[in-house]
């Protein structure tokens, strides 16, 4: 039968111990690469700047909230900004605030919408269960969202986001056999 929005108990489970590692002999190289990515946080504040400044800047493509996928703002956008460092954006020199250590760790798909990714983690920021409105916004008023961020003191709130946070001229700058702009059917 439907519970609509009544609560429901939480169950209780008895309280485990963390699994322990056996035998992991990682080597002084794969840990601080490790450490390396933990590092790479960005701000809210980076994120917003991005999504007003850089993304509409461009001046070979137009971003489409509803159409466009994070995978076409990697390859559209986060690609071409850090191809002359050849790094990732948030080691970049774009990225004003610097990396840092991340509060919060994104996991999400490429296949998205690059709006709805950037719409989940200003919801978080608020504490808020449902990105709609964060995505609205965006769309309609990016500049009042960030006022309402700044005053509730939630810019500095740091977001680990593989798109960001990763090399992607080490990884998948080289080759595209399929992706494609939804808008133009062109190859990115």
């Amino acid at each position: 039968h439907d519970l609509g929005c009544q609560q429901l108990p939480c169950l209780a489970r008895p309280k485990q111990s963390r699994p322990q590692v056996k035998g992991t002999n990682w080597s002084p190289t794969w840990k601080a690469k490790v450490e390396e990515l933990s590092l790479r946080g960005m701000t809210l504040r980076s994120l917003l700047h991005f999504y007003q400044t850089e993304v509409p800047a461009r001046p070979d493509w137009r971003y489409v909230a509803k159409d466009h996928k994070t995978r076409d703002v990697v390859r559209r956008v986060i690609i071409p900004l850090t191809s002359r460092e050849e790094c990732s954006y948030v080691t970049s020199a774009l990225n004003s605030d610097c990396s840092r250590r991340a509060q919060v760790m994104v996991t999400h798909s490429w296949g998205n919408s690059f709006n709805d990714l950037l719409a989940a983690v200003v919801s978080d920021a608020f504490g808020e269960c449902s990105f709609r409105m964060a995505a609205q916004l965006l769309e309609d008023d990016c500049f009042f969202l960030s006022e309402i961020l700044s005053k509730s003191s939630r810019l500095d709130d740091t977001y680990w986001i593989c798109a960001f946070a990763v090399n992607q001229h080490s990884s998948i700058c080289h080759s595209n056999l399929y992706d494609r702009d939804p808008c133009t059917h062109e190859l990115h």
